[in-house]
């Protein structure tokens, strides 16, 4: 399965992305954080994901308006807490526009990648 995981450490901003397996039409963008404590607990946290190629924006979601998180354990890419599955094309070059709010303390990344041959 097609993964790109995705984890925000909360308390330094920093934004580490990896992918898994990408072979197929479709990814799962899985959400995980961190803060550097053994626990990580989370104030009114809201994240999302939008997908683009080029200037179009193909896929957008956004977590935690009608659900609330409240903590999880402290892993890179373990435990993840939510996850979004997106469409993709052989060849083709794509942001991922990362977003997360915890506290009013707002974090953005943008990720590109380019999909290999897929059969």
């Amino acid at each position: 399965m097609s993964k790109i995981l995705v984890n925000c450490n909360l308390q330094s901003g920093e934004w580490t992305v990896r992918e898994e397996d990408m072979q197929s039409h479709y990814a799962d963008v899985r959400f995980y954080f961190s803060d550097g404590e053994s626990v990580v607990i989370f104030n009114n946290l809201t994240f999302g994901v939008k997908l683009k190629k080029d200037s179009e924006q193909l896929f957008t979601e956004t977590f935690g308006i009608t659900k609330k998180y409240i903590s999880t354990e402290n892993v890179l890419f373990d435990n993840y807490i939510e996850h979004s599955r997106i469409y993709l094309e052989s060849n083709t070059t794509y942001t991922l526009e990362l977003w997360c709010d915890n506290g009013g303390i707002r974090r953005s990344y943008n990720y590109v990648f380019t999909t290999p041959d897929m059969v």
